[in-house]
Order: structure tokens, then C-alpha cells, then sequence
């Protein structure tokens, strides 16, 4: 009786001690055996982006955060708006907290971000000269890295300073964004950066930061600049690459930006991972199929992080659970909302057993690009909508950027002389005063008429581009010689409409016939800087030069 007894206390204890701690935030019962800090304590860092209430020690973030990582990046207030919203008055309590939480963990604390043109306050850089700009920017940066010393590790002293379509990357300054540092101050504001937080702190290590560094143009593009800054003896330490990846995520091409960067001699970090799946957007929670997918993307990537990882200092998640992420209407971090590991995190544990056990089927070579149907059909340009109730709807929701912001729907007619689409985008703030037409709201299409899938544009491919207000302009090979392209906008509540009729330029549309097709919408901010690409199939920015990626649009 006294064994039941205790027996009973004991479980009573356990039900207490779980049922107080808030739902969304009890901890697991099932707990992993992997710790992922010791998993990979000879190889790199596992860090994840955090901010103050992870370290609630009755939390369940704070038992995965504890028990997994051993590094820590301010998710958004070391950023300059947060630490200098207004010129002087700096604004450092929050973050000294956070750093002094990570510490006393035996944690190492990143720092995120010195000159970025996201998150920092117009006084710094917007309507001021060339002089004062730089006043502001070296400023910043001296107060910030003084103020926290040898106590942060590292800084991402420049984040995202890079276009996404770069055409000739070995001219890394014509490759930067028009961002507002680059307008106040000119190309040489990276160099500026990196000179004065060297001087702030010469112990701590500094780092360029971007996305999309698996794009080969734009590794390239950092490539260079990091090349020459290492000839011109101008201080960097390191490369991010951001690792905000999808399921169609090249492996192949991440591995080969980390052997480019380690051509440099440089640390390499993956500073903001996270793998979405777009295509379990909507639903409340991962398939099976897809939640086994996402683990074996993982697997993929750390088999190549580990392989690497003389050249790695860090692997950091961008969050540790879905529910907390960003981007979690994707699913994309290795623990579930509940902080219950996902089969991704056994997939991280351990990426060549995983994958022994749950091997990747090959596809099929026409597996890869999507198929999608238009409908046989005249419209109207500027007409009813209901012309094409008949077609099927194609969404336009692949993100290739970091951020993910607006999104659409699409729908196709066709005849034997032109293909109709309906774009409907869902974009809350629309914006074309970019001087580049790339970085207006607008939606493009893109045809291959013969479905060559070549690795450039011939003259049966087409990009064509149309902004929220209806002006359209073209890409390579121009505007067609025969027939024309009619289109029409309108803004409306919460995003804008664009129909658009294409001519064919060398076929003759018949039924069964495929073409190579592909569509974008483009979103920019309130500042008229493009901050989101969404896509059907191709998964680069490289739809403007290069058709391989677009997928089959087949006429029914």
C-alpha cells in the first residue's frame, strides 16, 4: 500500500508540475536524448535567434532552449531602431538584459544588425548628406559595439546590402541595393562600416550577412567585394548566409557557395535557418508526407554542414519552434508548436543515419516543374472576371526571398493567337517609386513558347512586367514584333487585379500543346525597395535570364 501510495505522489507531483505552467507553453514529456549543442560540439555552434522571454526558466522555450543551443542572436533589439530610434539617445536596457541572460546560460551572444535598410530610423540616413550620413554611421556603430564590449562574440555589420538580380556580379558595387546608405553615402559605406567597427572593437569578429547567398550571382557578387576587402586589408572576419530555404532549396547549391566563401579563408555562418514548406500552407498542421520531406531537406544540409565544418562557425535556427517563427504558416523550424521535436530534429541529430533509414526517392526527370492547365477561351481585357471561371487557379506563393509578403492567384485562357491571365495579388502596401521597375508591386509572366528549358533566352521566351497601376515593361528580348500586349489595373482593398493579354510569338496555340511558363509577383515596402519575390516553379531569381526553371503550362 505505502509502493501505491508513493506511486500515486509521484505522479501527482509530475501533474502539477506540468499543468502549471501556461497550455501553449508545457513542457514535453517524451524528451529527446539528443542535445544538439553536444550532437555538434566539435563541429560548430547551434545558436537560434531569441529575445527576453525565452529565458522564463518555467517555460517550455526555455527548457529547448537550454538543453539544444549554445548560441544567441537578438531576433530584433540590437537592430538601430531599437537601440537609437532617435539621434543620441540610445536605448540599451532590453539588450543588456538579453545579453546578460545569454552569459549567465553559457551562451555566446551575436549581434544583429549595425547597417541595414530595414528596422533603422530615417534620421540616420534619409534627406542628409554625404558627411553627416557618415557621422550617423560611424556613430552608431562605435556607441553600440563599445557599450557591449568583448560580451557579444560577433556582429552582422552589414546585412542585405546586395541586389537579387545580379548580371554581372564581378562588379560587386553596381551589384548593391540603392538602399539609403548607399544613396546618402555612395558604395563605399560597407567599407566605412566594417573600418569603424573594427576600430570600436578589434577582439570581436565581423561578419557580412545576406539571403539568397545560395544564388549563384549573388554569392558571386559577395565573393568579390569580400575579396577585395580582404586585399585592401579593410576588416571582415566572416560570410552569413541566412539559410532561409525552401523545399525546392538546391543542397547542391548551398554546398557550393560554403566551398566559394572557403576559398577566402573566411568563417562561414548560416546565421538565420529555417526550410519552409509552402505547400502545407493553410493547414493546420504537416502531413506525414511533407513533415518527412522537410526532415530529409535537413538531413541534406547538415550532412553538408558537417562535412564543412572546418569552414563553419555557427549554424543558427531563426526560432525554435513553429509557432514562434516568422514564417509559420510554413512549418519551418525542427520543433512543433508544442516544442515537441518534429522528424526534423532527427534528421539534425543525426542527417546520415536519417537518411540510411529514410532514403530520398530520385525523381523523375519531369517530376521537377510544376504542371498547371489553361483553359480554351477569349477575354476581354479590363472585362468580368467571370470570363475565367472556367480556368483553374494557379497559386503564386513560393517564396525566394527572405520575407514573405505578397502573394496571388492566378488563372490562364488561351487561343490560337494569345494566352489571357488573371493575376488577384493580396499585397496590404503597394509602391512604384523605385526608379527600377523590378521593384515595384507588380506581377510578371514568363513564356518559353517552345519549352526549350535552355539556360538562356531565344527568341520564342518572354518576360513581361506589369505594376498595380498598368504600366508594363519587358524583359530581354523586348516587346513582341506581332500582336499586342493588352493589359489592365486596378488597386483595390488589400492588394490589385492585373489582366494581361500575351501574344504567342512563334507558335500557334493548340490543344495538348505544353509550353514553359512561369509568374512572379514582386513586393515592395513603403520605402520602394522590393523586400519579397513569390513564384510558381522557378525557385531563383534568375526567370529574367535563364528559362530552365520554369514550369509546363499545358493547354487544354
Amino acid at each position: 500500500m505505502k509502493g501505491a501510495m508513493k506511486l500515486l505522489l509521484i505522479v501527482l507531483s509530475v501533474i502539477i508540475f506540468v499543468t502549471g505552467i501556461p497550455n501553449k507553453e508545457r513542457l514535453v514529456l517524451a524528451e529527446t536524448t539528443e542535445k544538439l549543442k553536444e550532437v555538434y560540439g566539435d563541429y560548430f555552434m547551434i545558436g537560434t535567434c531569441a529575445d527576453n522571454s525565452y529565458f522564463s526558466s518555467s517555460s517550455a522555450k526555455y527548457r529547448v532552449l537550454s538543453e539544444h543551443f549554445n548560441a544567441i542572436t537578438a531576433e530584433n533589439m540590437m537592430k538601430p531602431e531599437s537601440l537609437q530610434a532617435t539621434e543620441g539617445d540610445f536605448t540599451f536596457a532590453q539588450a543588456d538584459r538579453l545579453v546578460k541572460s545569454t552569459l549567465s546560460n553559457d551562451m555566446t551572444m551575436i549581434g544583429h544588425t549595425l547597417a541595414w535598410h530595414q528596422q533603422s530610423p530615417k534620421w540616420m540616413n534619409s534627406g542628409v548628406g554625404r558627411d553627416e550620413a557618415i557621422r550617423n554611421l560611424e556613430n552608431h556603430i562605435a556607441e553600440v559595439i563599445s557599450h557591449f564590449g568583448d560580451d557579444v562574440y560577433s556582429w552582422d555589420v552589414v546585412n542585405e546590402a546586395f541586389n537579387d538580380s545580379v548580371t554581372d556580379p564581378s562588379n560587386w558595387r553596381g551589384a548593391l541595393r540603392d538602399t539609403p546608405w548607399k544613396k546618402a553615402i555612395g558604395s563605399d559605406y560597407l567599407e566605412i562600416a566594417f573600418k569603424a567597427a573594427r576600430k570600436a572593437n578589434p577582439n570581436i569578429k565581423l561578419y557580412y550577412n545576406d539571403y539568397n547567398m545560395d544564388n549563384p550571382s549573388k554569392r558571386e557578387a559577395a565573393y568579390y567585394m569580400a575579396k577585395e576587402f580582404l586585399e585592401k586589408d579593410i576588416p571582415i572576419d566572416g560570410i552569413g548566409m541566412q539559410g532561409h530555404y525552401n523545399m525546392m532549396t538546391s543542397v547542391a547549391a548551398v554546398e557550393a557557395s560554403i566551398l566559394r566563401f572557403k576559398e577566402l579563408g573566411l568563417a562561414i555562418s548560416i546565421t538565420e535557418l529555417d526550410v519552409t514548406v509552402n505547400e502545407a500552407r493553410g493547414q493546420s498542421k504537416l502531413s506525414e508526407k511533407l513533415e518527412l520531406a522537410q526532415a530529409q531537406k535537413y538531413a541534406q544540409l547538415f550532412k553538408v554542414f558537417k562535412e564543412n565544418a572546418d569552414a563553419i562557425e555557427r549554424v543558427t535556427f531563426w526560432g525554435i519552434s513553429d509557432a514562434a517563427s516568422w514564417r509559420r504558416e510554413s512549418f519551418p523550424l525542427i520543433f512543433n508548436s508544442k516544442y515537441e521535436p518534429k522528424q526534423a530534429f532527427y534528421a539534425v541529430a543525426d542527417p546520415d543515419k536519417f537518411l540510411e533509414e529514410n532514403p530520398i526517392a530520385k525523381p523523375d526527370a519531369d517530376a521537377e516543374a510544376k504542371t498547371a492547365n489553361a483553359a480554351y477561351g477569349k477575354a476581354e481585357i479590363g472585362g468580368d472576371e467571370s470570363q475565367w471561371k472556367n480556368a483553374e487557379e494557379i497559386k503564386v506563393n513560393n517564396y525566394i526571398m527572405a520575407w514573405q509578403g505578397a502573394t496571388g492567384t492566378a488563372k490562364v485562357l488561351w487561343d490560337e493567337k494569345n494566352l489571357y491571365v488573371l493575376f488577384k495579388v493580396t499585397d496590404s502596401v503597394l509602391n512604384d517609386s523605385s526608379v527600377n521597375p523590378h521593384e515595384e508591386d507588380s506581377v510578371e509572366i514568363f513564356l518559353d513558347e517552345t519549352n526549350g528549358k535552355m539556360p538562356f533566352y531565344e527568341n520564342d521566351d518572354s518576360q513581361y512586367r506589369i505594376n498595380y497601376k498598368n504600366v508594363k515593361t519587358y524583359g530581354a528580348t523586348g516587346e513582341p514584333k506581332t500582336g499586342k500586349v493588352v493589359s489592365y489595373a486596378a488597386a483595390e482593398s488589400g492588394g490589385y487585379t492585373v489582366q494581361a493579354q500575351i501574344p504567342f510569338r512563334k507558335i500557334k496555340g493548340e490543344k495538348g500543346l505544353t509550353i514553359g511558363f512561369d509568374l512572379q509577383i514582386n513586393d515592395a515596402n513603403a520605402q520602394g525597395m522590393r523586400v519579397s519575390i513569390a513564384k510558381w516553379n522557378d525557385l531563383t531569381d534568375n526567370s529574367f535570364q535563364s528559362v530552365s526553371g520554369f514550369g509546363n503550362l499545358t493547354l487544354k
